[in-house]
């Protein structure tokens, strides 16, 4: 209607009346449609909608885009839910966590580029392409996949958390990209060249347990690492660690250590992990005055002498189960230990199994339990007392 009447504004009035012009155009304005903030989202996942709803306590009515704007925060943790659809309008989400859904498509989430903590951890991703461009996030959590492509991380320069336990990765080179990283989990993948990761400097808490690296030599100038989890692998040098002197938890189970000797000036840490290794010498040990828990569960220590000769040596609880103790091991030396305050978990489990050696490496006999009675003997027994209750029966009446 306004334009027509600009129209005929224009052919039937004189050229010096085009100062209306704009003031026509102005009047205009409020005819021509815009978006809207009351538009009404559909959300097609019904588990979807439910956790949407809850989050804004709106158990009824349309969703619309400016109640889906106002969300910075949204968790759906095992949900059931399969499609995201909608959540492209939570224009204002900082946090979203996702996790042990089955979702097939994120295409939704890849806008989100305001989101600094992003939890898509058991989902049954293969690819994290869509992701890409969320280089914004600070923290990533995207355990329990089936990623084996890390390319698309490479841009996300604010990272300093990032979570990729369980999955089916091989080749950590991305990673090079991501000096910024603090905390790295890669536990439980198919990893066995750590090469990239010497690139991380700023790294204090790294997880490389339970997969099949043989050299550490890349974490050797890893000066600010506090917490390293290199367990289930198959190193057997730990010259690489002697450096790092900041570390305060250290779990190195199941690996091929014999010698310890390298780590024994890492005299910060307060809890060491060396289980299920070939470890028998553990004097080097005695240097850690700070320590609070040591594993020595499953090596082949049988002898605890430096431990004893040592009264600054004083960690809370010591793990020995699993190891040849010799007989004065097994009995004087524990129990100096134990007098000393220090929680010895050995003593009444491997004595109850017979689990320690004694002189000679021969394993310490026991009192052998009473010989077993003979089945025929219980059959003998049974016969008689059947004998007397027949007998009772025949002349127990008479009497």
């Amino acid at each position: 209607m306004v334009f027509c009447l600009v129209s005929w504004f224009h052919r039937g009035r004189p050229p010096q009346s085009h100062w209306l012009l704009p003031i026509l155009a102005f009047l205009c304005v409020p005819l021509l449609p815009s978006p809207s903030t009351a538009a009404v989202v559909g959300i097609p996942d019904p588990n979807f909608e439910a956790i949407l709803r809850d989050t804004l306590g709106k158990p009824e009515g349309n969703i619309e885009v400016s109640d889906l704007a106002g969300i910075e925060v949204l968790y759906a943790t095992d949900a059931e839910i399969l499609d995201v659809e909608g959540i492209e309008y939570c224009t204002g989400l900082k946090k979203l966590g996702l996790h042990q859904n089955r979702i097939g498509n994120l295409k939704p989430i890849s806008t989100l580029t305001q989101l600094e903590y992003l939890h898509l951890g058991d989902n049954g991703l293969s690819s994290i392409e869509i992701i890409a461009p969320l280089t914004h996030l600070k923290k990533l959590l995207l355990h329990a996949n089936e990623i084996t492509d890390l390319t698309p991380l490479t841009g996300m320069k604010e990272l300093t958390y990032l979570d990729l336990a369980v999955n089916q990765i091989s080749d950590l080179t991305p990673l090079e990209k991501l000096p910024q990283l603090i905390a790295l989990d890669l536990r439980l993948n198919k990893i066995s060249d750590i090469a990239p990761l010497a690139h991380l400097q700023n790294l204090i808490g790294l997880n490389i347990g339970e997969n099949q690296v043989a050299d550490l030599s890349p974490l050797a100038n890893l000066h600010k690492l506090k917490r390293l989890y290199a367990y289930s692998n198959q190193f057997r040098d730990l010259s690489p660690l002697s450096s790092l002197s900041e570390l305060i938890w250290l779990h190195l189970g199941n690996n091929q250590i014999e010698s310890v000797t390298p780590i024994a000036n890492l005299t910060n840490l307060t809890k060491l992990v060396l289980d299920s290794n070939k470890i028998v010498d553990v004097a080097p040990l005695t240097v850690y005055k700070n320590l609070e828990e040591l594993n020595l569960h499953n090596n082949r220590v049988h002898d605890l002498t430096p431990f004893v000769e040592d009264p600054d040596f004083k960690p809370q609880s010591i793990v020995l189960l699993g190891n040849p103790l010799d007989k004065e091991a097994a009995t004087t030396q524990v129990e100096q230990l134990s007098d000393r305050g220090i929680d010895v978990r050995w003593w009444r489990s491997a004595m109850a199994l017979g689990q320690f050696s004694g002189e000679g490496g021969k394993a310490l006999e026991f009192p052998k339990q009473p010989p077993a009675i003979p089945v025929l003997t219980y059959v003998l027994m049974a016969l008689v007392f059947i004998g007397i209750v027949l007998i009772w029966r025949a002349f127990g009446r008479r009497v």
